[in-house]
């Protein structure tokens, strides 16, 4: 009886332990992820032009996700022209995503977010058209 229940917990600790690296791979992924969105935020806030359109490959691997399960991101949750673009191909803002996706769970929180990013968009524009006229 004693064999038995000795097996039942080693076999417990290592699904335990499993689960803690995968719980650390995780949290790495995420980290890396925030620390990557703070510098496009942080270099857009100081006004830089900040490149960060993806391509719907890129946006699914970046969410990990399916690219199929974009088209109802898009449907559902995200805004044209703040989340993503349309064009000949659809393209996504990293920083919009990212945040979309660290706020998930905290609409308002993303909707400030969703407000900045519309404001410096219109202030880019403003600049855009005073340096045509």
């Amino acid at each position: 009886m004693d064999d038995l229940l000795l097996q039942k917990l080693t076999t417990a600790i290592e699904k335990s332990n499993a689960l803690l690296e995968q719980a650390q791979d995780r949290e790495d992924r995420l980290t890396a992820v925030l620390e990557r969105q703070n510098e496009l935020f942080e270099a857009w806030q100081k006004g830089e032009q900040v490149s960060d359109r993806i391509d719907k490959h890129e946006a699914a691997k970046l969410l990990n996700v399916h690219p199929g399960t974009l088209q109802r991101y898009r449907s559902e949750h995200w805004i044209e022209g703040i989340h993503y673009f349309s064009g000949a191909k659809i393209t996504y803002s990293r920083l919009m995503i990212l945040d979309w996706q660290e706020n998930r769970y905290d609409p308002a929180a993303h909707l400030r977010m969703v407000e900045l990013f519309a404001q410096q968009k219109q202030q880019r524009m403003r600049t855009m058209q005073r340096r045509s006229a």
